[in-house]
This record gives C-alpha cells, sequence and structure tokens, in this order.
C-alpha cells in the first residue's frame, strides 16, 4: 500500500497537504495507536521533501547546471537550507523518549511504552533497531547539535567546523534506512500490510515541476537572444505584477 495525499488547499500565502494513511490501527495498543500514526506521518513527509531534494539537487549535473543558470545564489542558499530541515526532522524523530522533564514525539516512545511482558520479543526487536537507529543517526545528530541549532564556540573556531558542515547522500539515506526498518518492524508486527513504503513518496510531482518550468525558462532566453519584444511582453504580461 502507498501514501498518498489526500487534501490540497491552498490560501494567498501557503499549500497545505495532508497524508492519508488507509490502514487498519485495531491490533495497535490503544494508548500507542495515535504515537505511531503521527509518527508514520512524520516520516512519509520526511521522504516526500528527501524525494524532492534528489529531484533537484542529485538527479545529474546537468539538472544542477539548470539550476545554477537560472539562479546561482537562490538555489546556493536553498540547497545547504534544505539538508538542515531535513537533519533537524530527522533527529526530533529520533530524540530519546524523554529529554529532562520534556516528554518527546520520537520513536523510541513505540517500544518503551510497550509491555515487557505482553510485547516482549517485539519490544526487544525494536530496542535493537533503535540502537541502529542512533548509531546512522549521529552524523546528524552532532550537526545539529554544533553546528544549526547551536553554535558550538570550539567547533566553529576550528577545523572540525568543516567536517560537521557536511551531511552526505550516503549519511541521510542510511539514516532514513534505519529509521525505515524501526517502523516497518513495528507496523508488520501489529499491522498485515506488508507491501508498505515509505521511498516512493511524492507531493505530485514534487521538484519535477519547478525543473519543468526551469527548462522552459532556459528556452526563453535563448529565443529573447533573437527577439527583444519578448523581454517586454514579459514586463507587461499579466504576472507583471508578481
Amino acid at each position: 500500500m502507498q501514501a498518498k495525499i489526500s487534501h490540497y488547499q491552498a490560501d494567498d500565502t501557503l499549500a497545505k497537504l495532508e497524508v492519508e494513511d488507509e490502514c487498519s490501527l485495531a491490533a495497535v495498543p490503544a494508548k500507542l495507536a495515535p504515537v505511531y500514526q503521527r509518527l508514520n506521518e512524520e516520516l512519509i513527509w520526511i521522504h516526500g521533501k528527501w524525494n524532492m531534494y534528489r529531484q533537484l539537487f542529485g538527479f545529474s549535473k546537468s539538472r544542477v547546471d539548470l539550476l545554477n543558470e537560472s539562479s546561482q545564489a537562490f538555489f546556493a542558499v536553498l540547497q545547504p537550507l534544505w539538508i538542515d530541515y531535513l537533519v533537524l526532522e530527522i533527529c526530533k524523530l529520533t530524540d530519546p523518549a524523554q529529554s529532562g522533564k520534556y516528554t518527546n514525539l520520537s520513536i523510541e516512545q513505540l517500544h518503551e511504552k510497550l509491555s515487557s511482558t505482553k510485547y516482549r520479543g517485539i519490544r526487544d526487536q525494536l530496542s535493537l533497531l533503535a540502537n541502529s537507529v542512533r548509531e546512522e543517526c549521529k552524523p546528524l545528530r552532532d550537526r545539529r547539535n554544533k553546528r544549526i541549532a547551536h553554535n558550538e564556540f570550539r567547533t566553529a573556531m576550528s577545523q572540525e567546523a568543516v567536517s560537521i558542515r557536511g551531511i552526505s547522500f550516503r549519511e541521510l539515506e542510511a539514516a532514513l534506512e534505519s529509521i525505515r526498518n524501526y517502523m516497518m518492524a513495528f507496523r508488520s508486527h501489529f499491522i498485515d500490510d506488508a507491501d508498505y513504503t515509505y521511498e516512493t513518496f511524492t507531493a505530485g510531482d514534487g521538484g519535477l515541476d519547478l525543473v519543468y518550468v526551469l527548462k522552459q525558462a532556459s528556452v526563453f532566453r535563448e529565443m529573447e537572444r533573437d527577439d527583444l519584444s519578448l523581454a517586454i511582453r514579459v514586463d507587461e504580461g499579466k504576472r507583471r505584477d508578481a
């Protein structure tokens, strides 16, 4: 089963997308059903945003060249911001269940709140998978703690800042895979849904819509060199106030 977009609503400033996951949660312990549902939606959306990022920045050198040709400064600013956002979202999802006096909505809630007698097998399995999640997410957590959420002085002033600054495609995908493994273990135990997948979820055509428009703009710029009146038509067209 695939997650799908169930609702689209736009106002003057924002478009809102919600995810519908049609599955039965009857077998999930009642106190964990809403927790699982919310975490599952969060993970679906993280994959949607990661897939959109890859459509723009991870498809080919030719596509990156198109982005640079269209607005190099804008995409140079957007790319690291997008990565930082994904890092923050993944770290929130994989935080400890408890931080001091605060309870976090994180995947560790799922096994920590399972009865150690009634659900001992799946609880132990999830606990081991949570160890793998923590290990795979360590580079992301270092980046969050030292470069995004805080500007840790020693790191910022040393060569270590260079290594903390970058997160690779492989590290992001490894982190997401470990979270998928955890969530699918929980889902497989309580929900009969072997075909479920996170990796293919996208918000419509995602970044591909933008890529197509940028390709059109590239062709337009070529035409504009031969016909200067096209620039006037842009300036005086229906989107002149945009």
